[in-house]
């Protein structure tokens, strides 16, 4: 029996893999990207068997220290990166690379340093069916809020015995103002910056108030994580508007709720930054 005889085996082998997309780590979440890249790194089992024949090679003993019979299970590593390329809606073209890792006492040699088996894989992805459709965003420009007149000061009525009349005590009203955004930007539009001065002539007529800016994103758009972020962005420059516009910090409160929240019942909508000033 030749020696290399003692080398034949089969094998079955499975992975469970954790894939990460590197185009959305760095660039993003993009529904309508091109290319993905992606990277994962995996634990798996594989289950030898047919290494019976091994058994014949009993007379090179000093070669078969690890020899296995029936069947034997192994742990193995596994790496790699790819690309998936969307040719179009329903087809892509899928490349990769991956580097598995195993057991030296898998093919019953003896050695002391791990198996290494390198595959390069390339293929095609079909989609079936309607998938998603890309619904055009509708925007309904809302007219501006009313601006609360400035209280009128009563002079004092004149009788023959002057007695200073009390000052009515004048109840200044909240006033709130939605700026509507364009899907995944956060640059408010020239058609909402007359919301943001109505709220500035507030803030100045009314030097005791203050204003909470609040920004949100719609649910159908982008992953939580993200929305989050871009919900902050949002606030954050309308708070940099009113301060521009010469309204002290002290007096601006801002946050994002991502899409946590849903303001309004339109999807659309709740692309907005809510302040409420009082």
């Amino acid at each position: 029996v030749s020696p290399r005889r003692v080398y034949k085996y089969d094998f079955i082998q499975g992975n469970a893999d954790i894939v990460m997309s590197l185009s959305n780590i760095i660039g993003g979440f993009r529904p309508d990207r091109r290319v993905d890249f992606y990277a994962f790194l995996g634990v798996g089992v594989i289950n030898a068997f047919n290494n019976d024949e091994a058994a014949n090679g009993l007379e090179y003993a000093d070669q078969l220290k690890y020899l296995w019979t029936g069947h034997k299970w192994f742990v193995a590593g596994r790496a790699g990166v790819g690309a998936d390329i969307n040719l179009s809606r329903y087809v892509a073209f899928n490349v990769e690379v991956n580097a598995n890792m195993m057991s030296d006492h898998f093919n019953s040699k003896r050695g002391g340093s791990v198996d290494w088996q390198f595959n390069a894989l390339a293929g095609f992805t079909f989609k079936f069916g309607k998938g998603t459709r890309k619904v055009p965003a509708v925007y309904e420009e809302l007219p501006p809020a009313p601006v609360a007149a400035a209280p009128v000061k009563e002079e004092p009525k004149v009788t023959p015995k002057p007695v200073e009349q009390p000052k009515p005590e004048v109840k200044v009203e909240k006033i709130t103002e939605n700026i509507f955004f364009l899907i995944n930007s956060s640059k408010i539009r020239a058609s909402q910056e007359g919301k943001v001065a109505a709220v500035v002539d507030y803030m100045k007529r009314n030097p005791g108030a203050t204003v909470v800016v609040t920004g949100y994103a719609d649910k159908a758009t982008g992953t939580s994580r993200y929305n989050k972020t871009l919900s902050e962005r949002r606030a954050k420059a309308v708070g940099d508007a009113l301060l521009d516009a010469g309204i002290s910090a002290d007096r601006i409160s801002m946050s994002g709720k991502g899409d946590s929240e849903q303001p309004f019942v339109q999807n659309d909508d709740n692309r907005v930054v809510i302040m409420i000033a009082e």
